[in-house]
């Protein structure tokens, strides 16, 4: 019953896509859609959102073909904290990402609230060693921490929807969504706005030098 869907990564500049997040659905006979939001907390609660991201990887490894062929084209994969325990994540790409050698970089996507918990920063630093990136996605929404930024050494920063949305709408919002590009651009790491809905939105943030855009105004 579960899909996996990608939704593009665009660069701001030449409106070229250059990578995609692989996103999960689950479309039940009997419920239909079931939201993300709804079901990723419940394979949480039950431990089974490892198997369920092993499934991403592994589909995403078989269908690879659908993508170019390119060190540039990035690959975002969503990864729970809890995937990261005794180095288990590390152990299920050597056997399903790195056995198969695909060329595309592979992102590997943690949430802020995720990040905040007990990730092991070893592991974080053979991801890096094995030349995968680390994208803090959601960025923002948590309770933000700056230690764990130089603690992580995230490679992306990804703006949460809800600061992209208050562009042109919500001063404080927007005010925050200056100082998080500010901080991203300071820090050196590569920045992406989710939730890009408007030209407006597209505009500002290429105006302001955010690197990558996604969301429904794409795809």
């Amino acid at each position: 019953e579960f899909e996996l869907f990608c939704q593009p990564l665009v660069n701001a500049r030449t409106r070229e896509c250059v990578g995609v997040e692989i996103l999960l659905r689950w479309n039940n006979p009997r419920q239909g859609w079931i939201s993300p939001d709804v079901f990723i907390p419940l394979a949480e609660e039950h431990n089974l959102i490892v198997p369920l991201t092993r499934y991403v990887i592994s589909e995403t490894v078989r269908q690879i073909g659908y993508f170019p062929a390119s060190r540039d084209f990035q690959i975002g994969i969503n990864v729970a904290a809890s995937h990261f325990r005794r180095a288990t994540l590390i152990r299920d790409l050597n056997r399903i990402w790195f056995n198969a050698s695909p060329v595309q970089q592979l992102i590997v996507e943690l949430t802020e609230r995720d990040a905040l918990l007990d990730v092991d920063y070893r592991i974080v630093r053979e991801l890096h060693r094995k030349g995968v990136k680390l994208a803090i996605d959601d960025f923002g929404t948590g309770n933000s921490s700056l230690s764990w930024l130089e603690k992580l050494h995230p490679d992306v920063l990804k703006i949460d929807k809800s600061f992209t949305t208050a562009i042109g709408t919500d001063a404080v919002n927007s005010t925050v969504t200056d100082i998080i590009i500010a901080l991203g651009q300071r820090l050196n790491i590569e920045l992406v706005a989710e939730g890009v809905e408007t030209e407006e939105q597209s505009h500002y943030l290429r105006r302001h030098s955010v690197h990558i855009l996604q969301g429904y105004l794409y795809a």
